[in-house]
Parts: structure tokens; C-alpha cells; sequence
């Protein structure tokens, strides 16, 4: 699924300020020509204006609601500091996905971001890529939509460390070997 079309970069600067420093995002005070009434001027300014703009997803990313419309922050961040075009994937480099500094944003592939994702929730061995079937240790990796089979080991230790290896040539920087 592509990405939704964002706003323009000049109207995002209109509405917001951010600091690549920290990631947030608060609201502009906006001129009174935005708005239909003088009363409704008045009203957003004293609720909004300079307070920290969105809310966070269930996934924990943080969205932003610009003329009717939510947005990922990381994606308003990159526009903003890097301009047109946005990739389509932008990783999170310490996975946490409402830390929106720019110094820890970067473009990825879907392959190269997925690789650095966690450990799922189901896994029962400890370690990425391995799993245990009468006291041995297989360990396998997904790279492009295939998954490698990387051996059959009789220690974790043995597998954990296939895939490490693998996950670090395949991956490279956004190897995941946690």
C-alpha cells in the first residue's frame, strides 16, 4: 500500500514548528485570515497555538491532523527537513516509533525496515529467526519475500549466531541482532 499524498511542505511550515532535536511538533500561532471569524481566531490560537501538535496510533506512531487529515509525524518530519520526494518507508533506527528525530529517522526499503523490527510477540526461543524442533535449533531469515533456511543446529547459541551473521550481511545498518 503507498503512502498517502502528504500536504504541501510551505503549508506544513505554515501550521507547525519542529524541532529535529527532540522530534516534536507544535502548533503556529495562526493569522486571522485562516480563519471565518474573529471568535474562532481567537479560540484556536488560545487552545492550540504552541502547544505540541498530535496524538499517537495504537502501534505507538504519532499522528498529526492537518486540514481534516492524519499524518505519520516521521513523514511530516522528513518533508520538512528534507523536502520532496518522501520515501516510502522511513525506519525508526532505535524502533521506537514516536521518536520522530530526524537524527533518527531514515529511508529504508520495506525489506531494510521490516529487518529492523523486534521480536515477535509468539516467539518462544529468545532470539530472532530461531526456533527449536526435537532438541535441535533451525535458524532462518526472510530477505525479499523469501525465507532462507539457515541450518540445523544442536546449540541456540549455534543458531542465534546464523542468523546474526546472515541478518548483518544481508541487512547491513539495519541488521536487527538483538
Amino acid at each position: 500500500m503507498a503512502p498517502k499524498t502528504l500536504p504541501s511542505r510551505d503549508l506544513v511550515r505554515q501550521l507547525l514548528n519542529y524541532d529535529p532535536a527532540s522530534g516534536e511538533f507544535t502548533w503556529r500561532h495562526r493569522p486571522q485570515e485562516m480563519f471565518p471569524t474573529f471568535k474562532g481566531f481567537k479560540i484556536w490560537n488560545g487552545k492550540y497555538a504552541d502547544k505540541k501538535a498530535g496524538g499517537t496510533m495504537t502501534r505507538g506512531y504519532r499522528t498529526i491532523t492537518v486540514e481534516y487529515e492524519s499524518f505519520l509525524g516521521h513523514r511530516l518530519a522528513w518533508l520538512l527537513m528534507h523536502g520532496e520526494p518522501v520515501p516510502a518507508q522511513i525506519d525508526h533506527i532505535n524502533r521506537n516509533p514516536s521518536d520522530n528525530r530526524i537524527s533518527n529517522l531514515r529511508a529504508a526499503t520495506y525489506s531494510q525496515n521490516i529487518a529492523n523490527t523486534g521480536m515477535w510477540s509468539h516467539n518462544r526461543s529468545g532470539f530472532r529467526g530461531v526456533h527449536s524442533y526435537f532438541n535441535r535449533f533451525y535458524a532462518q531469515i526472510r530477505h525479499e519475500g523469501r525465507t532462507i533456511y539457515l541450518g540445523s543446529f544442536l546449540t541456540i547459541e549455534e543458531a542465534r549466531d546464523a542468523y546474526r551473521a546472515a541478518a548483518v550481511r544481508l541487512f547491513g545498518e539495519f541488521a536487527n541482532t538483538d
